[in-house]
């Protein structure tokens, strides 16, 4: 919503001063930002060499103030949850915008960022869990569903692949003998009906 008012300032005497000018005054409403990820992938289980691919859509009607990577570790409970700063936004005392500077569209930023696991050292069988935060100047915040990554051992991974490979197999070899009974039954029908 908008509106045009004017001020007009009248002395004691009555001797007024503004008449002529008008002031445009615009109400822009300010949402929470908004968190989309970008090609998730949903793998739960990570070696202790693994760099998770972190991709985020970050919108806010105004400005994005921060956006944090926040994980905690099994491993380093004393040390609470840590942060990482994937995009820090400039101080909002020297950057205020004037009203007649407001964007006129929303602010919008794509986040990524390779997470090097490896650089935390972590070993085998602990649990990393995390979650993106993202916060405008009023301050108003979103954040992703946290995730768990089980930090596995390299001959785990390969063990685990490989029984997910055998399955995929059985399942097809389920699907290739059905597709065959079918194929053996319209060839049945067909030669009843050509006879």
């Amino acid at each position: 919503a908008s509106s045009e008012y004017a001020l007009q300032l009248i002395d004691r005497q009555g001797t007024g001063s503004g008449r002529g000018d008008r002031w445009n005054v615009r109400i822009v409403s300010d949402s929470p930002p908004e968190l989309q990820a970008i090609d998730r992938d949903d793998e739960e289980l990570v070696t202790p060499l693994a760099v998770i691919e972190l991709g985020y859509i970050v919108k806010d009607d105004l400005r994005t103030k921060s956006v944090e990577l926040c994980f905690s570790r099994t491993d380093q409970t004393a040390a609470g949850e840590q942060r990482i700063v994937l995009f820090q936004g400039d101080d909002v005392a020297a950057t205020q915008p004037m009203p007649d500077q407001l964007p006129p569209e929303e602010d919008v930023r794509r986040i990524e960022y390779e997470w090097s696991i490896e650089s935390m050292r972590p070993a085998p069988g602990n649990m990393l869990t995390y979650y993106v935060l993202a916060e405008d100047y009023r301050p108003q915040s979103a954040q992703t569903v946290p995730r768990r990554l089980r930090v596995v051992s390299e001959a785990e991974l390969i063990n685990r692949v490989g029984q997910r490979q055998a399955l995929v197999l059985s399942r097809l070899r389920q699907r290739l003998s059905q597709q065959r009974q079918a194929r053996d039954g319209v060839d049945a029908a067909r030669r009843r009906l050509e006879e």
